[in-house]
């Protein structure tokens, strides 16, 4: 599949998550993020990277707490990108981390193909890291430094 293809198919995703967030129960942002975190960084090649007796889920809602202490507009960028991961891994059957690729190849040739920039898609995986780092060794979810 194409990278124009990869970013269409990314681009109606966000518009049909986007849809679905307005049925049924609200969910806060905070929740949103977390969900989205889940569902991008599931599998095993996420377990592998996950410092000893450290959860995805745990390393979600650290995640969607740091990212809460910087605003909803923060919060926004980061649903779209985790939106964007989320929506390649199932269009092209990868990894998270082929997934990053793919769509930071795209942003690399065409800056617009995505409601974010690349700075946007490079700090979200600073907060997971972030996120991963303060939970090691039965640490606790600490809010990153501004």
């Amino acid at each position: 599949m194409s990278k124009l293809n990869v970013a269409r198919n990314v681009l109606m995703g966000a518009a049909l998550i986007g849809v679905l967030a307005g049925c049924g129960a609200q969910e806060t942002p905070q929740e949103a993020l977390v969900k989205l975190c889940g569902e991008a960084i599931s599998g095993e090649e996420a377990l592998d990277q996950m410092p000893d007796g450290v959860t995805v889920d745990a390393v979600c809602a650290c995640y969607g707490q740091s990212a809460a202490t910087k605003g909803e507009d923060v919060m926004k960028v980061q649903m779209d990108v985790l939106g964007a991961i989320n929506t390649v891994r199932q269009s092209e059957g990868v990894d998270v981390e082929a997934a990053a690729s793919l769509i930071m190849e795209t942003l690399e040739t065409d800056a617009s193909a995505y409601p974010f920039k690349e700075k946007a898609f490079e700090a979200v995986g600073e907060f997971l890291s972030d996120s991963m780092d303060s939970l090691e060794d039965g640490g606790t979810c600490a809010a990153p430094a501004n």
